[in-house]
């Protein structure tokens, strides 16, 4: 025999995965589909098995293995199934695998959307080669959920030597299997021929071993109205053109035959009440079609009353002389498991809870089509404050259990904590499933006014200003600084605006500063004092201030006091300089004895003319001057109190006087016996 290894794709698209346990039959179709007309046939058949509700599953076919394909025909009669398929569900995900050339050869036709095709080769049995493939599910990712077909069509005939020649495949095609090892997950399907559960063949089929083969409907009595309703063969009574057999519906030829990992209800299992031991569930096995009521008759002698109706039933009869035996199988359970945490960056010291949501995300159409999720859950790592071990168990389509467990950081800085799921649900691609989170601990925030130590409150002295000075308001800048606990691993600091607290709030101001400062960092704030009105002011602004809205943030304050005078007119400052010093005196001596006219002063740069009394510039004019000598106005150079004090001895005083009449030097020698102040000024 010539054996062709190919995998035929009737279109380069495949479908988006579709939710779904798997449906599988076996088919021995007479050497078609050939024509398009057995491709409507096969649409309208198969139309119907996707529609059939089965302990609550609807849907369609998976897979599809077919006997008696001819590779002669153009195009091959899988690859017209598959397009059949193809063009009923508007997809292009149905698939052929052909392994075998000639009539009577073996094939597959899958859907890639919902199972993989992992390997596939012949086996040698005898007269005709099995065709094993080993599939996934879609959205597995391991080999934990694989199962594997055997593809058959045992030797037909009702002779000894005939039950001799399947008791010899059946045998090879164990031995074939039993090399898979102990727990694969076999069906055995096709057109096995056998004459009842008595044969060699079936004997060697389900002898014990690795591989030994289960009939999941457990029927003891093929034959007669016992096993009516489980016969394959033959839909006619009357022999048709395509030379298919026609004694009626009497035998059960086709099958599907199970490994007893298939059977225990865990993991990839059939549906049904022999995989549970429960009398919730029906038998997904059935023989398509037949309800029982054609024994030794055409499928569709009656057609009145019946499970199918009379096209389903007609397109049975046409399409060739065994009827498709479809069964459910469950997935096996998947686990997903998301971790949420409350937070992960939070301050040392303080603690979050992390949710773990463990969910069957098997892709199931009803509950029944996936396995259950059991499980353990716990948590490991230097932040993970010990919860102990959680055990769950989950439906597919049931939601998620949550469970709570606590992250604590121990120090400032990252710690890692691992969740790990551990299944050992019987093909559990996810059996052990870890998800870990980075939580990072850090120290509080820290504001100050100073760079290099905590201090947390300030003094602003604007001292003496001018009315109207700097446009009426003027100002001075300040830092607020975040010092930094532990480098990398310190809260940002928050600055709220500031609040007045009491005093002058009107007069001396605090703006806002920026609303964030990093770790290390420092943002610039200003305070102004409000130039237009005269007196002397005090206020106090505090300043929130707190960590960054994580996990244990506290707050605090900072508090600035501000203090400053607005004054009409610096005594003394009569050339307008801002300080009272050498220029003053020469004006006033170098005017000595002016009148003043109409409240103006004699010399062009004088400016305060109102600090000249009324009459002749002379001892008063001298006497500001001297009083106030060495002030100044503008904005404190440190944020100490500005000094205003003369400091000046009487010699230096007279040392600062040219050359003046002697009216002059009586009018200083007066002064300087009555001087009005000494000291500081604030």
């Amino acid at each position: 025999m010539i054996m062709l290894s190919m995998i035929l794709a009737t279109a380069s698209i495949v479908t988006p995965v579709a939710r779904a346990q798997l449906r599988i039959a076996t088919y021995n179709t007479l050497d078609g589909p050939s024509s398009a007309a057995e491709e409507a046939l096969v649409q309208t058949i198969f139309g119907a098995i996707g529609n059939e509700t089965y302990n609550g599953i609807t849907k369609r076919v998976d897979i599809v293995g077919l006997q008696e394909q001819s590779t002669i025909t153009n195009p091959d009669t899988a690859v017209r199934f598959a397009t059949a398929l193809n063009n009923l569900y508007g997809v292009s995900s149905y698939q052929a695998s052909i392994q075998d050339i000639g009539l009577d050869s073996i094939a597959y036709v899958y859907d890639s959307a919902s199972v993989q095709l992992v390997s596939g080769s012949l086996v040698s049995i005898g007269i005709r080669p099995a065709h094993r493939i080993q599939w996934r599910p879609v959205g597995y990712d391991n080999s934990a959920a694989d199962f594997y077909t055997y593809n058959v069509h045992l030797k037909a005939g009702s002779d000894a030597s005939d039950a001799t020649q399947r008791a010899i495949e059946a045998t090879n095609i164990r031995n074939n299997a039993d090399l898979l090892g102990d727990g694969a997950q076999i069906i055995y399907m096709g057109d096995f021929n056998l004459q009842g559960p008595g044969e060699q063949a079936y004997v060697n089929l389900t002898s014990t071993g690795n591989g030994q083969a289960f009939d999941p409907i457990a029927l003891a009595n093929w034959s007669g109205l016992a096993g009516a309703s489980h016969h394959t063969q033959s839909t006619r009574t009357s022999r048709l053109s395509d030379g298919g057999a026609n004694g009626g519906m009497d035998d059960r030829f086709d099958l599907q035959l199970l490994s007893a990992e298939l059977l225990d209800g865990r993991g990839m299992s059939y549906i049904g009440p022999t995989s549970t031991g429960g009398g919730s569930l029906v038998h997904s096995y059935r023989a398509f079609g037949n309800d029982g009521t054609s024994f030794d008759q055409a499928i569709n002698a009656n057609t009145v009353g019946r499970s199918q109706p009379a096209a389903v039933l007609n397109a049975l009869h046409h399409f060739t002389d065994h009827l498709p035996v479809v069964v459910d199988y469950q997935l096996p359970a998947k686990a997903a498991l998301t971790i949420e945490p409350e937070s992960t960056r939070m301050i040392v010291g303080e603690f979050a809870l992390v949710n773990a949501r463990v969910e069957n995300v098997a892709p199931a159409l009803a509950a029944v089509g996936a396995d259950d999720l059991n499980y353990s859950l716990s948590a490991s790592g230097e932040a993970s404050v010990p919860v102990g071990v959680y055990f769950g168990s989950v439906d597919a389509l049931a939601g998620e259990n949550t469970h709570v467990f606590v992250a604590a950081p121990p120090s400032a800085g990252e710690s890692q904590i691992d969740y790990n799921l551990i299944s050992d649900d019987q093909g559990q691609s996810n059996g052990l499933l870890t998800e870990s989170i980075t939580v990072t601990g850090v120290d509080h925030s820290n504001a100050s006014f100073d760079g290099s130590a905590d201090q947390d409150t300030l003094i602003i002295d604007f001292g003496q200003q001018l009315l109207g000075a700097n446009g009426g308001t003027v100002g001075q800048s300040f830092d607020v600084f975040n010092l930094e606990s532990t480098v990398g691993f310190t809260s940002d600091l928050i600055i709220s605006s500031p609040t007045a607290i009491n005093g002058d709030t009107d007069e001396l101001i605090l703006f806002d500063l920026p609303a964030t400062v990093t770790a290390g960092g420092s943002a610039t704030g200003v305070a102004a004092i409000d130039t237009t009105s005269t007196g002397s002011f005090s206020a106090t602004w505090r300043i929130a201030v707190s960590d960054e809205a994580i996990k244990g943030a506290t707050s605090g304050f900072l508090d600035v006091t501000l203090m400053g005078e607005v004054i009409a007119a610096l005594l003394g400052d009569f050339d307008g300089s801002g300080d009272v010093g050498q220029g003053d005196l020469n004006l006033v001596l170098n005017n000595w004895g002016d009148a003043v006219v109409d409240g103006e002063s004699p010399d062009p740069l004088w400016v305060n003319a109102s600090d000249v009394t009324a009459g002749l510039i002379g001892q008063d004019e001298l006497a500001l001057v001297l009083q106030n000598w060495g002030d100044t106005i503008g904005i404190a150079a440190s944020l100490g109190q500005i000094s205003l004090s003369t400091g000046l001895s009487e010699a230096q005083i007279a040392a600062l006087v040219p050359e003046p009449g002697t009216l002059a030097l009586l009018a200083l020698t007066g002064l300087l016996t009555g001087r009005r102040r000494c000291g500081s000024k604030a």
